[in-house]
């Protein structure tokens, strides 16, 4: 289009900055997109977006997480269920990296019968669970409520350096 158009030497700057700025706009529009739903999860599914995450987390240098899957290899699982299953994941872990000073995190997903189970234990200051609820911050508000979607189960197990999240789900 640009090769067509006979422009002043004053339009063609705002031309091409209009271009420059549009393919700002598409980059942008991407990332928002796959902050909605990440690019992995629907070529490759939730095994590799879990991974992904991980090994960003472990490059950043913030901590170390070590992710182990059992039983997904071949499971085929809805976009909405897998990106909520995703979603909680990841809201665990950006908890435990802003809260819980932890070094290491291990992540687990596992496939066992009709269940699907998450945990994510860390070794980090620990959550007060003598009068723990998942509505104390936002964090475990989300989880909760996409558990809640997903009918699941939260259990959380705390010590002084540590704690363990059992999120357990039918598939």
């Amino acid at each position: 289009m640009k090769g067509n158009l006979i422009l002043t030497p004053e339009n063609v700057q705002v031309f091409e900055r209009t271009i420059e700025m549009l393919e700002n706009s598409i980059v942008e529009m991407r990332q928002v997109v796959n902050n909605m739903i990440p690019e992995t999860l629907i070529k490759y599914g939730l095994n590799a977006t879990l991974k992904d995450l991980c090994e960003d987390i472990n490059n950043s240098g913030k901590m170390q997480i070590n992710y182990q899957s059992s039983g997904i290899e071949n499971l085929f699982l809805d976009q909405t269920f897998a990106l909520l299953v995703y979603r909680i994941a990841e809201q665990r872990i950006n908890n435990i990296l802003k809260e819980a000073t932890a070094k290491n995190v291990v992540l687990r997903l596992v496939k066992q019968e009709t269940k699907l189970t998450v945990i994510v234990d860390d070794d980090g200051n620990g959550v007060d669970t003598t009068n723990f609820s998942a509505s104390a911050s936002i964090g475990w508000n989300n989880i909760q409520k996409q558990i809640d979607f997903l009918k699941g189960t939260l259990d959380v197990h705390s010590k002084k350096e540590g704690t363990l999240v059992r999120i357990e789900i039918s598939v």
